[in-house]
């Protein structure tokens, strides 16, 4: 019976000794299939999906000094009504109680150019808009490169001027003008109606506008493409402050999403040219009775 006690110990504490060696070989590494001993693979963090339409918009969005403002992956859809209203809002002005957009023909664009004081910068800026407005323009495109003095005639000129030069205008050329503020004689941009280039013989082009060469930075690139969406037709100030066309948005130089959904309604196929406020309400949903 004592031998019997002895043998049992030893079992015991053989078994002991092995479960410990084998706890000890798990715990530290791994065995290959081969044979071969590898240290264990580190903890790799587990990314998160990439949601679908988060990535960067196929359109430039609104972005100001504070950062970006509307059209970010976070924006919450915008409603067919409110980018209805904000059309009425930016495309009559005390300007034009009617529609007014320029009109070639879908397989005819409309071809753009600079004269005067501009700067590569100044192109760079026209042209991204040309390849934008191209994608939400349904019924007028413009050309796709920019023109200069050399390349001839054009459908819009955009003249880069001093300032002194656009206050030694004759009046019969100017039409619409947008100054610095109700106490400043300091010219912004100015636009020439086109009735007024086909009436003038020295010039043969469709439409004229002229910018104050003198200004710089975000303000001149503002109101570049101030001048060209106003002649495109978006001749009224927005309301929502997030909008290119808000009036204090004066260094602001991309546009909102609204915006350029308002865009592709002015050039699609819903409104039409000399159309009334009643006339575009009567055919897109804007709200209750507003």
């Amino acid at each position: 019976m004592k031998f019997n006690k002895i043998v049992i110990v030893i079992l015991v504490a053989s078994v002991m000794v092995i479960a410990g060696c084998t706890s000890s070989g798990i715990t530290d590494k791994t065995h290959s299939p081969d044979g071969t001993t590898t240290l264990p693979s580190p903890t790799v963090p587990t990314l998160s999906p990439v949601v679908s339409g988060s990535t960067v918009a196929p359109l430039p969005v609104s972005t100001t000094s504070a950062g970006t403002k509307s059209g970010s992956a976070a924006s919450a859809p915008l409603a067919q009504k409110d980018v209805n209203k904000h059309f009425l809002t930016v495309a009559f002005s005390d300007y034009n109680g009617v529609v007014i957009r320029q009109e070639r023909g879908k397989n005819t664009p409309m071809s753009v150019a600079l004269f005067g004081n501009y700067t590569s910068e100044d192109v760079a800026t026209i042209q991204e808009f040309i390849k934008y407005f191209n994608r939400v323009a349904k019924t007028q495109k413009l050309y796709g490169t920019v023109k200069t003095y050399a390349d001839g005639e054009a459908d819009l000129w955009i003249n880069v001027l001093s300032e002194k030069e656009l206050h030694s205008m004759p009046e019969q050329k100017i039409g619409y003008v947008k100054y610095q503020s109700m106490d400043s004689d300091t010219i912004l941009y100015e636009v020439l109606p086109q009735e007024q280039v086909l009436a003038t013989p020295e010039w043969n082009q469709t439409g004229q506008v002229y910018v104050n060469g003198d200004l710089s930075g975000d303000e001149r690139r503002h109101y570049i493409l101030r001048a060209v969406t106003y002649w495109l037709g978006i001749t009224g100030d927005a309301v929502d402050s997030d909008s290119f066309f808000f009036p204090d948005n004066t260094r602001q130089v991309t546009f909102s999403d609204e915006d350029w959904r308002a865009m592709g309604i002015l050039y699609g196929p819903v409104v039409k040219n000399k159309m009334t406020v009643s006339d575009v309400k009567s055919r897109m949903y804007t709200g209750s009775s507003s």
